[in-house]
């Protein structure tokens, strides 16, 4: 974000229990403890490639926190985090630029773009491409890129999107459907 946009001195004073790298901070926020199900992770600090504008992450983990989150960060439920994220920014929302991983099991889905694997001659033995990458120019739901790579397992879906964030309404839900909608254009289920 420029500078300006977003009061990170604001924003650091009102958290509890900061760790910092001494360039970076992180904090960790729960649900509360009767849906502790998912968590995000928070990180800001300058913008590597221009340090006159500050880079904010949030990262949503669909588990329970792997520690105690009490008295780190704020006062405040990782469902609404946004809306209390809001006070710190000039402005209702941001362009967010979002990754988002997806998986579903190998043995009922595949590629609709490319049947994987694919093996093939590499030094007198066969080498197996598990995986592509494909920039979509259409960019639907703000997508613009995906990587699609398959095990046995699974298949394993990284989608790369710019889209508007809004601080009031914002729940991970609205964008996850999104995203989904494009990863489904991706693979399918396999017809038995």
């Amino acid at each position: 974000m420029p500078a300006g946009k977003f009061n990170v001195e604001g924003f650091t004073e009102a958290l509890d229990g900061i760790e910092s790298d001494g360039v970076n901070s992180t904090i960790l926020v729960s649900r509360n403890p009767k849906q502790d199900d998912y968590h995000i992770h928070v990180f800001w600090g300058p913008d590597d490639d221009d340090p006159s504008r500050t880079k904010l992450t949030v990262d949503y983990h669909a588990w329970p926190p792997e520690v105690d989150v009490d008295g780190n960060g704020p006062q405040v439920s990782a469902d609404n985090f946004f809306d209390w994220l809001s006070q710190y920014f000039s402005g209702t929302g941001v362009n967010a630029h979002i990754h988002a991983e997806f998986e579903y099991p190998a043995d009922k889905w595949q590629s609709r773009l490319m049947l994987l694997p694919i093996r093939v001659p590499f030094e007198e033995r066969n080498a197996v491409i598990d995986g592509f990458s494909v920039s979509l120019p259409s960019e639907p739901q703000g997508v613009n890129q995906a990587w699609v790579i398959w095990n046995k397992k699974r298949f394993a879906l990284q989608v790369f999107a710019d889209r508007q964030v809004h601080f009031k309404s914002f729940t991970p839900h609205a964008d996850i459907d999104a995203l989904r909608a494009v990863v489904k254009k991706l693979i399918g289920e396999k017809e038995l």
